[in-house]
Order: structure tokens, then C-alpha cells, then sequence
């Protein structure tokens, strides 16, 4: 039965019947780099349509905080050494670190934002276009790595209506470890500014302090019992329904 109604909502989804679902962002922190601020970096995507990874990695000459922007990942779709796309988005996250051969890093921590295809599309569009910068820089003319992060976080915001006159919180972090651990406070803030419940930011997973993933429920998140869109989701079938349908 479930796999049948799996073949169902897939078919929907085809042939254009089904809301707008399968898009996820991911920002991943690799805690030690940097000499301890970290470096952050996005994946764009879901489980049934594989992974984007986008990635500021420097200069090639260690922490040097300017300079041209070298060897960095512009939407990379993540696939394992035998070139199979990749779908668990923890395994996607693993092999990231190691994707790029110039540019190894260790992803122990990440936090998934809930969106849908066409916002995915759009968000990612954005922050390719910051990670292509010609220069490096830490403040200043070019771009890091927390610039990729933030350029997604921002095209979210602006996408759902949820910033204030174009002001989007966390975009004067200049330090990756510290904008990862401030994410719930700033969708906190960023959704108390909704004038339509149907447009608030919700993560899809939560992370302990070790960096394991676990979930947790819709009705704990949001004081209300999940759609039928979200019990789908949690029994492996990622679907998330669009505005029109039920809150994202």
C-alpha cells in the first residue's frame, strides 16, 4: 500500500498535478576550520532529486583572509565515487567533505531548512552567483564562505515576504560557527514578522550536540498535528506541500 502511494503522489508530481515539494536547504559547518571560526557551506535539494553543494573555499593559501577566490564549489551536484547520485542527506553531507579533492573539510554539524522545488531553483541561482566571485575576502570587496550561507538564508526570507524592508538578521555575522548556532533564533525572528502562517520557515531536521540528526514531530515544532503532506514525509517520502496547499 505504501509503495503504491508512493508511485502516486511521484506520478502527481509529473504530471504537474501535485503542489510544489521536494526542495531543502542544507547548511553544513565544519567547526574546525579557520582556526576554530569555522567554515560553512549550503546544499540545495531533497532527497528525490539528489544534491547541489556550494562552497566558498579561499585562496588556496590556508586562512589568508583576501585574495582571489580558488577552487570553489559552485553547485556541484553530489554524487559517490562511482558517480551514483546520492540521496540521504546525511550521506550527501559526508561526501561533501571530501567531493572537491583540493578542498577537503569536516562537516560534523547541519541544519535543514523545509522550502519547495521553485524556491530551491531560485536559491540556488543566488547563491551560485556569490560563490562565482572573482575575489576572497573576509569583510570587504569579495566573498567567503559565510556569504554563501547567508545569500541563502536571505533569498528565503525575501522569497516568504518574512523580511522587514529588505533587512534579513545575521547578515552582519562575520563568523561561520557563529551564524550556524544562531539559525533558531533568526527563523524565530524572521517568522514572527508572518502575516500568514503558511509562509514561516520550519527546519525539517534538528541536530543534537554531538551533530546526529534526529526528528523531530510537526506537532512539537508547531503546536498543531501534522498534514498529510508531513506524514508522508516522515514515513521517507519527502514531500513538502506548497502554499497553496498547506504551510511549508
Amino acid at each position: 500500500m505504501f509503495v503504491l502511494s508512493k508511485c502516486f503522489f511521484c506520478f502527481l508530481f509529473f504530471v504537474g498535478i501535485a503542489p510544489d515539494v521536494f526542495g531543502d536547504i542544507v547548511f553544513m559547518l565544519d567547526k574546525s576550520a579557520a582556526l576554530g571560526q569555522g567554515h560553512i557551506a549550503v546544499m540545495i535539494g531533497c532527497e528525490a532529486f539528489g544534491w547541489h553543494y556550494v562552497s566558498i573555499n579561499g585562496t588556496a593559501g590556508g586562512s589568508k583572509p583576501w585574495g582571489v577566490n580558488i577552487n570553489a564549489d559552485t553547485g556541484i551536484f553530489i554524487i559517490d565515487t562511482s558517480g551514483a547520485k546520492i540521496s540521504n542527506v546525511r550521506r550527501a553531507v559526508r561526501r561533501a567533505c571530501e567531493i572537491n579533492p583540493l578542498e577537503k573539510h569536516n562537516y560534523i554539524l547541519f541544519r535543514r531548512l523545509r522550502a519547495s522545488r521553485s524556491e530551491d531553483s531560485e536559491i540556488l541561482s543566488a547563491i551560485k552567483k556569490t560563490a562565482s566571485s572573482v575575489l576572497y575576502g573576509i569583510i570587504g570587496p569579495g566573498s567567503s564562505c559565510i556569504d554563501v550561507a547567508q545569500a541563502a538564508f536571505s533569498k528565503l526570507v525575501k522569497i516568504r515576504k518574512l523580511d522587514k524592508n529588505g533587512s534579513v538578521p545575521g547578515q552582519s555575522d562575520l563568523i561561520p560557527k557563529n551564524w550556524f548556532r544562531k539559525i533558531d533564533n533568526r527563523v524565530k525572528i524572521v517568522n514572527r514578522r508572518s502575516e500568514n502562517r503558511r509562509n514561516i520557515i520550519k527546519f525539517y531536521h534538528k541536530t543534537n550536540k554531538r551533530g546526529r540528526i534526529y526528528k523531530v514531530s510537526i506537532k512539537k515544532l508547531t503546536g498543531r498535528k501534522p498534514s498529510l503532506h508531513e506524514i508522508i514525509a516522515d514515513f521517507g517520502f519527502f514531500i513538502q506541500p506548497s502554499k497553496k496547499f498547506s504551510a511549508p
